[in-house]
């Protein structure tokens, strides 16, 4: 091989491995990732965010019951801090200074930065069983309480309002993962996954 024709083959790969950088960076901003933490940038509403919630919350049910089997009776809550139709940094932790009966306490404490919550309960009509619950918390940025739930694996008590303003308590909780999130504003969003074990209904 010549010194000229050296000189070219090496000017080729020089180029093929920057067409591949590039087209990596490309594939990466199509798919919605951030470069920078890579974690996905979301648009997506409250709403939509606590429907993808309660989908994963039934896929972990039923992950860790692959033979599940019978009849269920399956009731679903959901809550919102702020409007459904928007994302959850429309309103910043900056003005979190009053919410109003603080609906949603982990051992009893209500935690600020937190965006929605919500739970599906499975509980079996056909014979005796214990329910079995799968619930969530979205939060704006991230919780060092859930987070030390989360490394310590410490169980926990969860209270909340449903719908009917009654308060349910939740016991014997976990925090088995999480997963986060870009707002397009660049705002971290955190989604934990837990899973409770005794459900108690009344006026807490």
């Amino acid at each position: 091989m010549r010194k000229g024709e050296f000189e070219i083959n090496e000017m080729f790969i020089v180029l093929l491995l920057l067409i591949g950088v590039l087209a990596a960076m490309w594939v990466a901003g199509e798919t919605g990732f951030s470069e920078e933490k890579q974690v996905k940038v979301t648009n997506k509403t409250m709403e939509e965010l606590l429907g993808d919630g309660l989908a994963q919350a039934a896929e972990n049910f039923f992950k860790a019951n692959p033979t599940a089997q019978g009849n269920y009776l399956i009731k679903s809550e959901i809550w919102s801090f702020g409007p459904m139709e928007k994302p959850p940094d429309y309103i910043p932790n900056s003005e979190n200074i009053s919410i109003p009966n603080y609906p949603v306490l982990f051992d009893s404490k209500y935690l600020y930065e937190i965006r929605g919550f919500g739970a599906k309960v499975y509980e079996r009509t056909d014979k005796e069983q214990p329910v079995d619950i799968r619930c969530f918390a979205i939060f704006l940025g991230k919780s060092d309480t859930l987070d030390n739930y989360y490394t310590t694996r410490k169980e926990f008590q969860i209270m909340f309002y449903t719908h009917n303003t009654e308060r349910k308590l939740l016991e014997n909780c976990t925090v088995d993962s999480y997963k986060d999130q870009l707002t397009e504003k660049g705002n971290l969003i955190r989604t934990y996954y837990m899973h409770c074990n005794v459900i108690w209904g009344g006026y807490y």
